[in-house]
């Protein structure tokens, strides 16, 4: 997707405000949820050894920081490379060696079995489903077999949740958000070749502008089988 042609686009737009509510504390996904994806990279990755990851649609430039950061606390150290459709956040990425790559996560420019780690946040259901499956078959390819998925997910709830459903209106419209059915999600993991788990999302602290009930969200953690 082109997305600099000397002229204003969505996907900048979106940058530019995301990045500036995240900055001020009123929006952000990664750090929000830093203890559950901390708890993957400890237990997946030995110290003092390098790891490939994959920063999948950065939203800002601010999340794979966030990665980078985490894996060194574990004494781990990180070869990251980002992508993302839009090249606002990515140009941000360049003097941070953080490897920004310009690209669509459904039809990743990648050799197979590259990466030892793949994340990002909200990636999922912020596409269509056909995109969500393409994109999940594609860390299939790209992730080195044992290696692991962390991310969150907003999952859709039965109809009987009159409020819930108020409120993935709300998100859709305000965030384009997608929710999708958690067994449709378990189902196209599986196929893709992970082990899938989920569990609760929960928020080290959350984001001002955050409208999700919690039930909504949930904690990906897919190792390739």
């Amino acid at each position: 997707m082109e997305t600099r042609n000397n002229r204003w686009s969505m996907p900048d737009l979106y940058h530019d405000i995301y990045g500036f509510m995240q900055n001020h504390r009123l929006l952000g996904a990664w750090e929000r949820v830093s203890e559950q994806h901390s708890r993957v990279i400890e237990k997946s990755f030995s110290s003092n050894h390098p790891v490939s990851v994959l920063y999948c649609g950065t939203a800002t430039n601010r999340n794979p920081q966030f990665v980078v950061q985490t894996f060194r606390q574990f004494g781990i150290l990180p070869s990251i490379v980002t992508i993302d459709l839009s090249s606002k956040p990515l140009d941000l990425l360049v003097e941070k060696r953080l490897n920004p790559v310009q690209a669509d996560s459904s039809r990743l420019p990648f050799a197979n079995e590259v990466f030892d780690y793949i994340t990002t946040d909200f990636l999922l259901s912020k596409m269509p489903l056909n995109a969500a499956i393409s994109t999940i078959f594609e860390w299939g390819r790209v992730l080195r077999k044992g290696g692991v998925i962390s991310t969150t997910i907003g999952i859709q709830q039965s109809q009987d949740h009159q409020q819930c459903e108020f409120t993935e209106s709300l998100a859709k419209l305000l965030y384009g958000v997608r929710f999708i059915p958690k067994e449709i999600f378990k189902y196209i993991f599986k196929m893709a070749g992970f082990e899938v788990n989920f569990e609760q999302a929960r928020f080290d602290q959350k984001p001002f502008l955050y409208l999700y009930p919690d039930e909504l969200l949930l904690f990906v953690t897919a190792r390739r089988m």
